[in-house]
């Protein structure tokens, strides 16, 4: 007694077939357009700006700078 189910193509979330919008993602879609975009085991594509991953990289450096320190510290 299975509910017919589709998948978002945005996230992959699995949702009724009824549904027109994802309540994950919020992608709102018709089936016609769910069945012609569906590609199994696509990932939505995540892009960064340079400026951005330089900020990331520089939190995670710098956070790991300060757990050395605080590790030698205690010696």
């Amino acid at each position: 007694m299975s509910e017919q189910t589709k998948i978002c193509p945005t996230c992959g979330t699995r949702i009724p077939a009824s549904a027109t919008r994802c309540p994950v993602c919020g992608t709102q879609f018709t089936l016609a357009e769910a069945q012609a975009e569906m590609k199994p085991g696509r990932f939505p594509e995540v892009t960064l700006s340079l400026p951005v991953a330089l900020a990331v990289l520089a939190f995670f450096v710098a956070l790991g700078a300060g757990a050395v320190y605080l590790a030698l510290s205690q010696m």
